[in-house]
This record gives C-alpha cells, sequence and structure tokens, in this order.
C-alpha cells in the first residue's frame, strides 16, 4: 500500500522501519486532533492481519513518541484492537469509509477501560475493575487518550502482577 496525503483524506504513512507494522496517521479534519494506527498485514500462512489503535493527539510530536514507546514495549501502550479487515478496506478508500474512532474496550477481562461515542466529538469514559466502574467523565477523543494513559501507568507501576 503506499502512502496517501492529501488535502482530501489527511491520511499519511508514518514508516515500520525493521518492524513487521506498518503505521498511519491520520489528522481528522473537523477537530484537528491526529490519530495513530498500527496494521500489520496477513502473513502467508503465518499470521492473520491486525490493526490498532494507538490513540488520538491534539498535536504530531506525541505521534512519534506513541509510535516509539509500541516498537519498544508493545504491552505497556494503550492501544484499542480495531478489525483488521474493515481497517484495510478504509486504508484502500478513506474518503468512502469512516475513520476508525477511538472507541471500544482497553484491557484485561477483569479491568479496563471503556470508550464510547456519545456526541459527533466526544466520549466517555468508564474505568472498570473487579465488578465496580468508575465513570470518568465525557472527553474529545485526544483528552481520553490522554487520560487513560496517565491512569494505565500509574495502575501499571502500582501492579504486583503486571
Amino acid at each position: 500500500m503506499n502512502s496517501t496525503d492529501n488535502e482530501k483524506t489527511r491520511l499519511v504513512s508514518r514508516g515500520g522501519e525493521n518492524s513487521p507494522w506498518q503505521f498511519w496517521q491520520y489528522c481528522q479534519p473537523l477537530t484537528g486532533e491526529f490519530h495513530l494506527y498500527a496494521f500489520q498485514p496477513e502473513l502467508a500462512g503465518v499470521s492473520s492481519s491486525k490493526a490498532l489503535h494507538l490513540g488520538a493527539f491534539n498535536d504530531t510530536a506525541n505521534l512519534a513518541v506513541q509510535k516509539s514507546r509500541f516498537l519498544e514495549e508493545p504491552k505497556t501502550c494503550v492501544a484499542l484492537e480495531l478489525d483488521a479487515k474493515e481497517f484495510a478496506a478504509w486504508l484502500e478508500n478513506p474518503e468512502a469509509n469512516q475513520q476508525p474512532e477511538f472507541v471500544g474496550y482497553f484491557g484485561s477481562p477483569w479491568s479496563g477501560y471503556g470508550i464510547k461515542r456519545v456526541e459527533e466529538h466526544q466520549v466517555e469514559v468508564i474505568y472498570a475493575a473487579d465488578r465496580r466502574y468508575e465513570w470518568i467523565g465525557v472527553f474529545t477523543q485526544a483528552e481520553a487518550f490522554a487520560w487513560i494513559e496517565l491512569d494505565y501507568d500509574r495502575r501499571r507501576r502500582r501492579c504486583v502482577i503486571c
């Protein structure tokens, strides 16, 4: 797949130097937020394709930091799993398909963050763990990602088994 970089799509390849992952950034024209995606195409007979949403940001400097963090320590990253076939279809024709948003569930079966769209450019974040939940708030996608990343890092540092 070639990089697409034009005013209409605002989709740019971020390269995946010496990595099986391809990285893509997308600038959401209505909010100005930058979204970072990682895509691993299917390797014949070896693995199925994978797609991840690695976050929403207000500037491109954070995209490079997040990409490096993912390549160095992927288990420490907030990464929402996407449907790989839908993501591949979006890459093929980003003008015709809706951009994958920072919504879904991030975490383990025991604890994690639910991110649900509540308005056109806002999401609601809920943290759940061990039969309890905590309503965090309503944010832009970039604000939600920043909050989740800080909270996840804090909880991971305190966790005995992490």
